[in-house]
Formats: structure tokens, sequence, C-alpha cells
């Protein structure tokens, strides 16, 4: 009953969930909001200066996915056999 007596503003409560929405569903995006949520509430603005650091391992990281990818896709069409995995042997803690 009382949501019906107080109307919400739907488009504003959108624009306030859009960051959320798209840190959970673009991981890669994560540092850089941890970092503004770090700056945010540690009242912290030097901090700011790391996030060309981040931006650049966001861009490393972006590249090796697109690699990743483009390995994946290639030996799918190409009708690659199945990579072999070949197990490490341990000796359980005894040096041989």
């Amino acid at each position: 009953m009382v949501f019906f007596m107080y109307p919400v503003d739907w488009f504003s409560s959108i624009w306030t969930l859009i960051p959320i929405f798209a840190y959970s569903s673009a991981g890669n995006f994560a540092s850089f909001f941890e970092v503004g949520a770090g700056i945010s509430l540690d009242k912290r603005a030097r901090i700011s200066w790391i996030l060309p650091v981040l931006l650049l391992a966001f861009a490393v990281n972006v590249l090796i996915c697109s690699k990743a990818l483009l390995d994946l896709v290639t030996s799918r069409i190409l009708g690659a056999k199945a990579h072999d995995w070949e197990k490490t042997v341990h000796t359980g803690g005894v040096r041989a």
C-alpha cells in the first residue's frame, strides 16, 4: 500500500544502478571501481594517480584475452585436435 502512496521516480533510480550493473557484468572493470570506492571512502584524492597504471594493466588484459579467444576460434575452425595436457610429475616433497 505504501508503494502506491509514494511513487518512485524510476528514471533517476535506473541511472544510479548503471554503475552497479556495469561492475557486475564486466569483471575487468572491477579494479577501477575498487580504486574509485577507495578514493571516495578514504578521501584520498592523490591515490587517483594510480588509474593510468590500471589502464595499462587493463589494456594488457584485453590483449591477452583477445589472443586467447582468437586461438580458440581458429582451432575450432581449422579442426585442430584437442590440446594434450602433460602433467608435471611431483615427488611429494622428497628430493630426487
